[in-house]
């Protein structure tokens, strides 16, 4: 969907609320999850959020929020320079560093792509939101997830 989002709890600095505006795009709706609209109810999240694990609650509501609406996440402090237009047609797409790292900064998905829901559903079997443990390797677990559901299909 023509659709972009981003998750952030803290208080914006310069940075940040510059980044955000360019994440309006003609054409796009926009929408910004905060500490005051987030939905709750979804354990793993309120216990990431009440240990003041943000990060961790960033994590889990990208996928969540990916899964359930489509779209294209952002990451806050993400500058956008140019146009999503010409992947919109692909079911899933995820940024990559100059290092070759995939990144959790940028992905975009159709709704209700099924290796998201494997995802959030291993992390929330597997983790906890108010551990030690910081899904740092979200997106390799992400695509670990498409390429099992791939082969199994």
């Amino acid at each position: 969907p023509r659709h972009t989002f981003s998750v952030w709890f803290g208080e914006t600095n310069r940075t940040v609320d510059f980044c955000l505006k360019t994440h309006v795009l003609d054409g796009y709706t926009n929408y910004l999850i905060t500490i005051d609209n987030f939905p709750k109810g979804i354990a793993y999240v309120d216990a990431a959020i009440a240990a003041k694990k943000c990060v961790k609650a960033a994590d889990y509501l990208r996928l969540l929020y990916l899964y359930e609406n489509g779209g294209i996440y952002l990451d806050a402090d993400m500058e956008v320079r140019g146009s999503f237009d010409h992947l919109l047609n692909e079911m899933f797409f995820a940024g990559k560093e100059e290092n070759g790292f995939i990144a959790n900064s940028l992905i975009g998905s159709v709704k209700g792509y099924a290796p998201l829901k494997k995802c959030l559903d291993e992390m929330g079997s597997q983790f906890k939101g108010d551990d030690e443990f910081i899904f740092e390797a979200g997106m390799v677990q992400t695509l670990a997830s498409m390429l099992n559901s791939a082969h199994s299909a």
